[in-house]
């Protein structure tokens, strides 16, 4: 699991300048006219931790294989978007996600599956 990063407010306004630029890039159909966004976006670890804010939180995410909750008492601790969660399959057949740390000491509570 990776620790969420910091962004100072100046590089957050400069990645932000960047994400709208819409003339940096064009979505184009036709691959001779189309351009691709600023090669930062892919390496600057900045970018993830806007990503992740902007995007991969605010949307349904892959958590685990159903297959791994078919059964009542079956649960899978893993890690959405930086998150720990235990999802769980309860005895009256309801999926339910958690956060997968203790209120009290902030420890682990499930892991594996």
């Amino acid at each position: 699991m990776m620790s969420p990063k910091i962004i100072s407010p100046l590089s957050r306004l400069k990645l932000e300048q960047e994400m709208t630029m819409e003339t940096r890039f064009t979505l184009d159909p036709q691959i001779a006219t189309a351009s691709t966004p600023p090669a930062s976006w892919y390496t600057d670890s900045s970018m993830l931790v806007l990503e992740r804010e902007r995007i991969f939180r605010r949307t349904w995410q892959y958590a685990a294989p159903l297959e791994l909750l078919r059964f009542p008492g079956n649960y899978a601790a893993v890690d959405v978007v930086g998150t720990p969660v235990v999802l769980m399959r309860g005895q009256d057949n309801v999926l339910r996600a958690f956060h997968n740390v203790c209120r009290h000491r902030g420890g682990v509570v499930a892991r594996g599956c």
